[in-house]
């Protein structure tokens, strides 16, 4: 949550300590409670550019590794106490580990790699050149996330490493008057997440997106998306335990965010008028369907994600209507639904575990 960016350019304290919500010292975005690792910010991760420039070599085949690495771990000692025990996530969003999930811009990753086939093997059918292009990337991608996920647990082993977005689901919903939603992942998902166990065995935590699109504000689909998409990562984190151990599940902690996705920019047409009176933040309601489900299903914890662009809207400054939006519906929202879980705990599980709804 952009609470520094209140502070500093509004004066507007945005204190989430008083709900028990945890937060980094000072607010700084990379922390030792929390810290995250965008694409120029960890590495030499391998990406085209908006230009069509092949940034660190474009696809992840011909990236360089061992430079890669090496300036990983250097960035990780600098950034993270030896002693981190706080959440650590890698968004790296410019391309899909699986060769079917790179579709629309994703494509020129596939386009590019055939493109490297064919100037390495001339001779080589067109169904031959896509399958060992295939190959090629699906092991490019693999090599690159996997070993940065090794060498981040050896550099800080205490942390909570994972990916952000993963696992999919791919059960997105925008139309509210669909009757048939269902909420469970689309057919494939299933069969995706399992191929890429090797990055579950990896990983020691994992954050699924639950962020709600507008389509379903209000509506009790809602809890059907988060439900859905929880149960996936639960049951991937069963089933695939960082090293193999036969230790607890992997900590499944989903993203959510306060507001619902893509709203920003129709949010500042509207604040035009009406600037502190429009309410761009989920109602109670959706806080049931994202929080409360998070929670009822026996999710770690559950990271709040809010972008820059809420503190820095060119038509007025909403960190005030954050901060009561903060102290009258969120604050106490996630006090009780602590003070529940606890409750839960102690009284079902004699103080051993998080109660869960199957």
């Amino acid at each position: 949550m952009p609470t520094a960016h209140c502070q500093k350019h509004y004066n507007v304290c945005l204190d989430l300590r008083d709900f028990d919500i945890v937060e980094n010292r000072r607010q700084d975005f990379q922390g030792q409670k929390m810290t995250i690792f965008y694409r120029d910010h960890l590495g030499m991760y391998p990406f085209i550019s908006r230009e069509g420039g092949k940034v660190n070599g474009g696809i992840p085949q011909l990236g360089h590794l061992s430079a890669h690495l090496s300036l990983a771990v250097t960035q990780i000692s600098s950034l993270l106490r030896p002693n981190f025990t706080g959440l650590a996530v890698i968004d790296w969003e410019e391309w899909q580990p699986l060769w079917e999930k790179n579709l629309g811009e994703k494509m020129e990753y596939r386009r590019l790699s055939k493109r490297l086939v064919r100037q390495e093997r001339p001779g080589l059918s067109e169904k031959a050149v896509m399958s060992l292009a295939r190959g090629m990337f699906e092991g490019g991608a693999r090599k690159f996330m996997e070993v940065t996920l090794q060498a981040a647990i050896r550099t800080r082993p205490e942390g909570l490493w994972g990916f952000y977005g993963f696992p999919v689901c791919s059960n997105k919903h925008k139309r509210k008057t669909d009757d048939t939603y269902t909420g469970r992942c689309h057919t494939g998902s299933r069969r995706q997440n399992d191929r890429l166990s090797w990055l579950w065995g990896r990983s020691t935590a994992l954050y699924p997106s639950i962020y709600l699109p507008r389509g379903l504000a209000g509506s009790s689909r809602a809890a059907l998306m988060v439900r859905y998409t929880l149960l996936e990562a639960l049951r991937v984190a069963s089933v695939w335990r960082h090293g193999g151990t036969s230790s607890g599940a992997t900590p499944v902690l989903p993203y959510a965010r306060l507001a619902y996705t893509h709203t920003l920019a129709f949010l500042s047409k509207l604040l035009v008028f009406k600037c502190v009176a429009h309410n761009p933040f989920a109602a109670q309601t959706d806080l049931e369907h994202t929080l409360g489900e998070s929670a009822a299903l026996g999710a770690a914890g559950v990271v709040l994600w809010g972008e820059l662009e809420f503190a820095k809207s060119e038509v007025c400054n909403i960190c005030q209507p954050a901060v009561d939006y903060i102290h009258t519906v969120l604050g106490p929202f996630i006090r009780a639904l602590r003070a529940d879980t606890q409750l839960c705990s102690l009284q079902l599980c004699r103080g051993n575990g998080r109660c869960a709804r199957r």
